[in-house]
């Protein structure tokens, strides 16, 4: 039912994010850093799109 973290147990569905919002933005970015070897001068819009959600996440 949890997992074991040292001594404490975890119920990872209590602290799983309901929505995970911008986990789409984010997996965008990071596979065009990893296709462009860390270069995100070449990922400006996906750096971009990850930076607006985030901000409009702040805002909620």
């Amino acid at each position: 039912m949890g997992r074991k973290a040292g001594l404490i147990r975890i119920n990872p569905k209590k602290f799983a994010p309901a929505g995970k919002p911008c986990s789409k933005e984010l997996v965008s970015f990071l596979n065009c850093l990893a296709l462009n070897h860390n270069n995100d001068e070449k990922c400006v819009q996906q750096r971009n799109a990850m930076y607006a959600c985030v901000e409009a996440q702040e805002k909620v």
